[in-house]
């Protein structure tokens, strides 16, 4: 396995003869074993979630889903129960926005629809809006969820 001296940044097979110093290699049996038992445990999560989408409740192949961060990465949290798997559509549409930020932006985007289609009795039935009222309803379990345990 080649690896790069760190004093001179050149490529050689076990260690640099120019710096007589041996580099550490990273061990990558280890590595690969940690990322296996992550994939089986994520996929494990995974079925046992019902492979859906958390937010909108679809269902998801599971090399095709995203894992969002409750709360935002942004501010520091890590993935360590903070996380839900979720489509990449409801990913990028909550961003890094904080679930009580996202659901505020889903009302509004609802309220939004409702009016364009002359009101309730007309707008209910458009397919965005029921789907962001089950991306809602779903966002405030989860709020409320982590509020009664409160998870940091």
């Amino acid at each position: 396995m080649a690896i790069t001296c760190l004093k001179c940044h050149v490529l050689w097979d076990s260690f640099c003869p120019v710096c007589h110093k041996e580099e550490a290699a990273p061990a990558p049996a280890k590595k690969k074993e940690e990322e296996m038992q992550h994939n089986m445990s994520s996929r494990a999560r995974y079925k046992e979630l019902g492979g859906c989408c958390y937010y909108c409740k679809d269902e998801i192949k599971y090399h095709k889903i995203t894992r969002d961060h409750i709360k935002p990465k942004c501010e520091g949290y890590g993935l360590e129960k903070n996380m839900v798997f979720a489509c990449k559509s409801c990913n990028n549409l909550k961003d890094n926005l904080s679930l009580l930020q996202f659901i505020s932006m889903l009302q509004i985007k609802v309220s939004a629809l409702i009016r364009s289609a002359g009101g309730e009795q007309f707008g209910s039935f458009n397919p965005m809006v029921v789907r962001y009222r089950q991306m809602i309803k779903s966002a405030i379990e989860l709020y409320n969820e982590i509020e009664s345990q409160n998870i940091e």
